[in-house]
């Protein structure tokens, strides 16, 4: 059991490890470049909410950037209107259990365990942002 739990927990660091830099690569980039985001919002706004919770994401000034502040620059750089409460909707998406679908980082960690392992998670993630 102890192993199947140290499992879980280094596939969850490497989930999360990839959930930053994906965040930060949205940030990074302006609505003028007209990317579009594939995924649904309930999943853009799971995956700015887990980067939040568990990393931050820090601002020039040296402040962690507020969960508001990702969810408004996220889909600003997407073009999309974000939801009314976006930290609702996270803690609904992230507790969905026996449901037809699985929370976000479950699924990551699911791709991940699987036999394409990294490759598989890139080529998800990769799919959630096109130009």
């Amino acid at each position: 059991m102890k192993n199947r739990t140290k499992e879980m927990n280094e596939l969850r660091s490497i989930v999360i490890s990839e959930m930053t830099e994906k965040v930060r690569f949205i940030l990074s980039r302006s609505e003028s470049e007209g990317l579009q985001w594939k995924g649904t919002k309930t999943d853009l706004v799971e995956l700015l909410h887990e980067v939040y919770y568990h990393c931050g994401i820090t601002m020039e000034d040296g402040s962690y950037a507020t969960f508001t502040y990702l969810v408004e620059r996220a889909f600003s750089v997407f073009g999309m209107t974000p939801p009314r409460n976006p930290r609702a909707r996270a803690v609904r998406a992230e507790s969905r259990k026996g449901m037809r679908r699985a929370s976000l980082v479950r699924r990551m960690e699911n791709v991940l365990a699987g036999p394409d392992g990294r490759k598989a998670l890139e080529r998800m993630m990769g799919e959630w942002v096109v130009s």
